[in-house]
């Protein structure tokens, strides 16, 4: 997109964005790489890392077939069982708050 600026007179600013649309397929993938950085980093074990990783999976299969209300199912599973990681203080609140942002918005552009 480009912007131009005029200042009344004869002089003008011109300034390009960028403007990338995400998939809910590409975001869900984004999401997946923040579980996995979560446990690379220690921050969730590999065990529950791996379940998170699963239901997304789940959701990312359902969007590829086109059944957005599976899809959705997933990620609502994916959100309480974050919810309920956050509440066992196995995962930071600062932490699942991110995740369960990224979750809302997937399910919002689906």
């Amino acid at each position: 997109v480009r912007l131009v600026e005029y200042d009344g007179k004869d002089a003008s600013v011109t300034s390009e964005v960028r403007i990338t649309a995400q998939t809910p397929q590409k975001v869900t993938e984004i999401l997946i790489g923040n579980v996995l950085s979560l446990v690379e980093s220690g921050g969730l074990s590999s065990a529950l890392g791996k379940t998170l990783v699963g239901k997304l999976g789940a959701a990312l299969e359902k969007m590829n077939q086109g059944n957005t209300a599976a899809a959705g199912n997933q990620l609502e599973a994916f959100i309480n069982e974050v919810t309920a990681l956050a509440n066992s203080g196995k995962l930071s609140v600062s932490q699942a708050q991110a995740l369960i942002a990224d979750a809302d918005q997937i399910i919002r552009h689906l």
